[in-house]
């Protein structure tokens, strides 16, 4: 399945993790434009009162871990990541940040 301009649901990644470890799995949401690339993952928890990746870091590696997939079958292609953390019991999104050894000079360089 090719990623495009549209939306894609359950889009389904696989790849080697930390220690050589197959990790695959769907995204429940891809959206790729010309300059950036969305990653979302519904959550039917509590939504966090603060900090999302202190209160579920959980979530915020697992969604990560989705951009480094998609990064290394190429995806991002320079383009600007995003992941975020949609909970669905209020609808907000919430923002996960790459963390700072993920970024290269042309945008998000993930280690896999």
């Amino acid at each position: 399945m090719r990623v495009g301009p549209e939306l894609q649901i359950e889009y389904p990644v696989a790849g080697a993790g930390t220690g050589g470890l197959l990790f695959g799995g769907y995204i429940d949401l891809v959206g790729v434009t010309g300059t950036r690339v969305d990653i979302f993952d519904f959550k039917t928890d509590t939504p966090p009162e603060g900090d999302v990746e202190r209160e579920y870091p959980q979530y915020a590696e697992q969604v990560r871990a989705y951009g480094r997939l998609l990064d290394a079958a190429g995806v991002i292609d320079g383009r600007r990541l995003r992941c975020g953390l949609l909970f669905t019991a209020d609808g907000r999104i919430r923002w996960v940040e790459p963390r700072p050894a993920d970024l290269g000079e042309s945008g998000p360089k993930v280690r896999v």
